[in-house]
């Protein structure tokens, strides 16, 4: 079983260690772990996550235009993975992505948690990776959300009709929220 620690590295906040997971360490725990130790490490709750994994492993997880870089959000006091956020469509040569966040239970909503673990991801995003630009798409009707990247700083942009399909077939529309590097207030 693969130990959720941390010792391990990551990154600190007051409540939360964040475990950054990434194409490599996620391919050779889907290659080598046995399915419960990786179902743990990447916070996949049934069988069709770990499905579903297993697809964007062998799409390659990443093309030459764009990577991601998750962390997953683990509860310092129980070791409980309960979240994830972080980058994907990051677009190296550009230097931008889009962020993605969301808990895996609403039983940890609404407690200051993702914007605790926004903070540091965020400052790695317009630090070490080098961003200028960060954005996230988000749906018009998701009202926690936008206050959330509001909260950080994000400005709305734009308004893109029927964007993406919802896991219920429904296809939605999306708000884009933007931050600059230059804009942040929380360096």
């Amino acid at each position: 079983m693969i130990r959720i620690s941390p010792q391990e590295p990551g990154i600190d906040t007051a409540r939360l260690w964040l475990r950054e997971t990434n194409p490599d360490n996620t391919r050779q725990v889907l290659l080598e772990e046995d399915k419960a130790a990786a179902m743990h490490f990447l916070g996949l709750q049934t069988q069709e996550d770990y499905e579903e994994a297993l697809k964007n492993l062998a799409k390659g997880m990443e093309s030459a235009w764009a990577s991601f870089r998750l962390w997953k959000l683990v509860l310092k006091d129980n070791g409980e993975v309960i979240g994830n956020c972080g980058f994907h469509n990051w677009a190296k040569k550009h230097n931008r992505a889009e962020l993605g966040y969301w808990m895996l239970t609403d039983t940890y909503k609404r407690q200051g948690l993702m914007k605790e673990a926004l903070i540091e991801v965020i400052r790695a995003g317009f630090g070490e990776m080098g961003l200028w630009r960060i954005y996230a798409n988000i749906s018009p009707t998701n009202e926690p959300s936008q206050r959330l990247v509001k909260h950080h700083g994000f400005q709305k942009e734009g308004y893109m009709r029927q964007d993406y399909v919802r896991p219920d077939g429904v296809t939605d529309d999306s708000e884009m929220w933007a931050l600059l590097k230059n804009e942040w207030r929380f360096r």
